[in-house]
């Protein structure tokens, strides 16, 4: 608890009691945080199986229509030991 107490109150400047106060204000923060603790968990969990998983950024240079076909997801994924130039496309849809 003391590394989250630290970064809240450096990071924000905030207490931890008005962190929270702010994050239920916030449906949208909420979401945000729950997406990306579900892709943390799923790169985790894939990785544990076998897989190669390279996080796809998520707003490219020119926006998101400039993301190529290929590219409108989360992770590009692939067995870590395959030498061909496969990925599958996996987009995180919470938690």
């Amino acid at each position: 608890m003391e590394n989250i107490t630290n970064y809240i109150n450096q990071k924000l400047g905030v207490s931890v009691d008005t962190f929270l106060e702010v994050l239920k204000m916030s449906p949208g923060a909420e979401g945000y945080l729950l997406g990306s603790i579900g892709e943390l968990l799923f790169k985790e969990y894939i990785e544990s199986l076998g897989y190669e998983a390279l996080r796809i950024k998520e707003k490219p240079e020119g926006g998101y229509k400039a993301k190529s076909a290929d590219a409108r997801g989360d992770f590009y994924i692939r067995k870590k030991d395959s030498k061909q130039d496969k990925w599958y496309v996996v987009e995180c849809k919470g938690v």
